[in-house]
């Protein structure tokens, strides 16, 4: 993985105070705790090979269960429960008061902010 921009290190770390500082539902499983942030692997949408992690933009919080069972099968898990990682990111994001923009780009080299303009035209 490339060097992380200064907008992903933002976001990583607006992340992680949002699930640590209160008490956030799982978007799976509403009575426990969204503690933990999770990256799809391997998923073509968001850019990644198989076996690997995406993007920190793209890493939503979700409880330990929920964690453990999408990274143990992603389709079988969206099939289960309904719901697509798009929709998780783009429900987080609305709740952290984010929206897609040249923000995220603030850093980047210009190679790696196109992929990212890519991925967020086919998810918006």
């Amino acid at each position: 993985m490339s060097k992380l921009s200064a907008a992903e290190l933002r976001y990583w770390d607006m992340l992680g105070t949002w699930l640590r500082d209160d008490w956030r539902p799982c978007p799976i499983y509403p009575n426990e705790r969204a503690a933990e942030r999770s990256h799809p692997r391997g998923v073509a949408e968001w850019g990644t090979g198989t076996g690997m992690k995406a993007h920190h933009f793209f890493a939503v919080g979700l409880s330990k269960r929920a964690h453990l069972e999408y990274d143990a099968d992603h389709d079988g898990f969206e099939r289960r429960h309904g719901v697509r990682h798009a929709q998780l990111i783009k429900n987080q994001w609305a709740s952290l008061g984010v929206s897609p923009g040249p923000w995220m780009y603030e850093g980047m080299s210009p190679k790696r902010a196109e992929w990212l303009k890519r991925v967020l035209d086919k998810i918006f």
